[in-house]
């Protein structure tokens, strides 16, 4: 008996099973065809560490540690997409943050941009810093007119710095208490040493403040930040400043 022959019987058999099979294939296709697109990003991409911080929001404490190259899915992002949040895959109930700078995009995912917003650090209320003889204004003064000849200069009874030595990305914090007869209008704070550049300080809860973060592996070393005030009439106080220093674990 031929091969042909002996097969001719099941015929109907093989035709039904492969009707089957092309069925069953279909429902997989658009199963998968059907799932909801998703920001699916790498974690690690532009640093060298086995493990990468999680954040509890955008420019708060590190409260989680990522492995480099983990893949998760990207659930929000900030007012200025600068950061992403995530489920952390340690644990898969805590939703944890990263800067942008820290993770990469699949090529044919939605970008950051197009995430909802998530929701904005909490505002904490620090309590004032207890110095002899420096008094803690409770609240910003109202910023008017200069009197006509102000030459009075802004004073700065305090700078300081916390941490004052800083790893990876892990932000120190910058406070500075600042006075005037008639009102400081504006700190800022410039850097020298192992990283420069300038930054604004925000008022907040009796002082002028910011949060400070270098995600750059190139800067690392003594920091010294100099700050100072000016007021409505451009008088600008003394320089004041502290060192922090940065260091960087690959």
């Amino acid at each position: 008996m031929s091969v042909k022959a002996a097969l001719l019987p099941w015929a109907p058999w093989i035709a039904v099973a492969a009707t089957a099979a092309l069925v069953g294939g279909g429902l997989g296709v658009s199963g998968l065809v059907s799932h909801e697109r998703k920001t699916v990003v790498e974690i690690g991409a532009l640093t060298t560490a086995r493990t990468t911080p999680g954040y509890i929001c955008p420019g708060g404490d590190a409260v989680s540690e990522l492995d480099r190259g983990a893949r998760v899915v990207a659930l929000a992002r900030n007012d200025d997409a600068s950061w992403v949040s995530v489920r952390d895959p340690r644990s898969t109930s805590t939703i944890v943050w990263l800067p942008v700078t820290l993770i990469t995009v699949d090529a044919d995912q939605a970008a950051v941009g197009d995430l909802p917003l998530g929701d904005p650090c909490p505002t904490v209320s620090l309590p004032p810093l207890e110095i002899a003889d420096a008094p803690v204004e409770p609240d910003a003064p109202a910023a008017g007119p200069a009197p006509a000849g102000d030459t009075a200069k802004p004073t700065i009874s305090s700078a300081s710095a916390t941490p004052t030595v800083f790893y990876n990305a892990d932000p120190t914090q910058l406070q500075v208490l600042a006075a005037d007869n008639v009102g400081v209008t504006g700190v800022s704070a410039s850097f020298s040493g192992a990283y420069t550049g300038s930054r604004s300080l925000t008022f907040s809860a009796g002082a002028w403040r910011l949060s400070f973060s270098i995600t750059d592996d190139d800067y690392y070393g003594d920091i010294t930040v100099t700050f100072r005030a000016v007021d409505a009439a451009g008088n600008q106080s003394a320089a004041s400043s502290v060192v922090i220093d940065h260091q960087y674990f690959g």
